[in-house]
């Protein structure tokens, strides 16, 4: 399997058309660690991919709406991988969510926005609601959940 042999390659191609990600690939010591992920994903096969994937397109066996904790998504607005119409999505459906933009990241914005998103997880931050790049709900912003879709 190509992906075991070359993970460098894979990590670099799958996200060929984002240059926000191309960037920080480009720092030797993200894309030490992104091919290691990779390898490590697939160091017993394609087969946890595949199920991840084939997971995607079937239908999750739960209602989005029935998930009754806070749930808090994060997604860049230059994300080519996955639309930013998803996350807009499940923001919505979820009753309980809320969504992050950050704006001109990618893919890969943990790697910019970690330290947030732990500390958001840990339930210790607070973030402004009023600033553009705060996050916000299609639930409390139908307007702006009408923009990403």
């Amino acid at each position: 399997m190509a992906v075991r042999r070359r993970p460098e390659f894979f990590v670099v191609h799958a996200n060929q058309d984002n240059p926000t990600d191309l960037r920080w690939l480009a720092l030797p010591s993200v894309r030490a660690e992104a091919t290691e992920m990779i390898q490590e994903g697939f160091r017993s096969g394609a087969r946890g991919y595949i199920d991840d994937v084939v997971g995607l397109a079937r239908p999750w066996g739960f209602a989005l709406e029935g998930i009754r904790v806070p749930v808090h998504l994060w997604h860049g607005d230059a994300d080519t991988v996955i639309p930013i119409r998803q996350a807009a999505y499940l923001a919505a459906m979820i009753p309980l969510a809320t969504l992050t933009i950050c704006p001109g990241e990618g893919h890969m914005l943990m790697w910019n926005h970690l330290p947030e998103i732990l500390e958001m997880a840990k339930g210790r931050k607070g973030l402004d609601r009023s600033s553009p790049s705060a996050p916000t709900s299609p639930r409390e912003a139908p307007a702006r959940a009408a923009q990403l879709a």
